[in-house]
């Protein structure tokens, strides 16, 4: 196994950039973690390279682009063999409308 590159306070500054700012040019990012723009971009790509910053992704209001709802459903299965857990998940995962899926155990208390 590959040994993964240690990490200075100059490195851990830029992931903490990205994911408060998201997407940045490289300027505006060596700009904000205090590094020349080389530098910043030598080490960004390290990082990518490394699994430590896996992409740019969108925070976006839902409120704002549509009208939403947050409901909390429990699901109880008849059946606990993994096939049926699979297939159940699979299901899930294909209707747009769930945004956010949490898997728990040891069921409720009510």
């Amino acid at each position: 196994m590959r040994e993964q590159p240690r990490l200075d306070p100059a490195d851990m500054r830029i992931p903490s950039a990205i994911r408060r700012h998201g997407q940045l040019s490289k300027t505006k990012l060596a700009e904000i973690v205090n590094l020349s723009p080389t530098p910043c971009r030598e080490r960004l790509s390290r990082l990518r390279a490394a699994g430590y910053i896996r992409g740019n992704h969108a925070d976006i209001a839902l409120d704002r682009v549509v009208d939403t709802a947050r409901v909390i459903v429990a699901v109880s299965l008849n059946s606990h063999r993994k096939t049926d857990f699979v297939r159940f998940e699979t299901r899930i995962r294909s209707v747009d409308e769930f945004i956010n899926r949490v898997a728990t155990g040891g069921g409720s208390i009510m």
